[in-house]
């Protein structure tokens, strides 16, 4: 009887986790759909989170496609998503589990790439949630890709909304999904290229520049600076010109001179001795010569 009686108690200790994972609620469950967006695939994005009630740590186990990219397990923390432990995947039929140990009500996100349907421009995928936990606000959004038009979605999209990114968002919202309902959404497009939507995503202001935003430019509130001093480097360029073409003219000015001095020199050299020539022998001497430079004899100058 004693042994009857460990043996229960064993027998419901074990099976304590498994009820308390049946008690499992998701507050809310988004989850969204990026076609094409840096890949030529679907880019899928789960957020969901637990009431602040719930009992934490709790492990939560989440289905994705069999053989699907993995990216990313992470929780939101201080504004910021930060990389949690997982266990998994573990393959089940067409499915892989992963099991997340949730420790507090804040927004748990997993992202993987599933294999996208191209059949000439058309472009199809087909979603499926297996309701495994009751959700309070299920909600499917899709990011309209970059080029594309006919979007059809079934379960026909609620809203189509502008994102503060520049994408068109085609949404739908479900209210308290009940455990073992599986809810089924499938996307439709056409796109004639294979361009991704992240090449358009750009840095832009989010309201248009005015004159007084920090690190902004003004060309017409600085033009009169910029007149300024680009007059300032005309009248500078216009001195260093005009000395540097006066010297040029004074010194060949001055070289002329002196050519012309050497010149007279000369001439009056010349005149000079046309008239001295030696008494003697009739020798022409120069200019400063005091003996004639043939036979020696004095020369006769007036001022001698």
């Amino acid at each position: 009887m004693k042994r009857l009686l460990i043996i229960s108690v064993l027998l419901l200790l074990m099976a304590f986790p498994a009820a308390a994972q049946d008690l499992v609620v998701l507050k809310t469950l988004q989850v969204q759909f990026w076609p094409e967006y840096d890949q030529p695939a679907m880019l899928v994005i789960y957020d969901f989170s637990l009431p602040a009630e719930a009992t934490f740590p709790v492990d939560v186990n989440v289905r994705i496609p069999a053989g699907a990219q993995l990216l990313a397990v992470a929780r939101e923390d201080a504004g910021a998503l930060v990389n949690v432990s997982y266990n998994g995947p573990s393959r089940s039929g067409d499915w892989d589990i992963l099991s997340i140990a949730v420790d507090a009500p804040t927004v748990y996100r997993i992202e993987y790439y599933a294999p996208l349907v191209k059949t000439g421009a058309t472009r199809n995928y087909a979603y499926t949630w297996n309701a495994d936990y009751p959700v309070e606000t299920f909600r499917l959004l899709l990011q309209q890709p970059i080029e594309s038009s006919n979007v059809v979605t079934s379960p026909a999209a609620q809203e189509v909304t502008p994102g503060a990114d520049g994408f068109m968002y085609h949404s739908y919202t479900a209210q308290n999904v009940l455990v073992g309902e599986q809810f089924t959404w499938e996307i439709s497009y056409q796109k004639d290229t294979d361009a991704l939507s992240a090449s358009a995503v750009g840095v832009a202001p989010a309201a248009p520049l005015g004159g007084n935003v920090d690190g902004q430019i003004s060309l017409m509130n600085n033009l009169p600076l910029l007149l300024g001093m680009l007059g300032l480097v005309l009248i500078l360029g216009g001195v260093v010109w005009y000395w540097l073409s006066g010297r040029t003219v004074r010194g060949g000015k001055q070289t002329r001179n002196r050519k012309r001095h050497v010149v007279q020199d000369d001439d009056d050299e010349e005149d000079a001795d046309e008239q001295t020539y030696c008494p003697q022998c009739g020798k022409r001497a120069q200019a400063r010569d005091r003996f004639c430079r043939a036979c020696g004899t004095r020369l006769r100058r007036d001022e001698d």
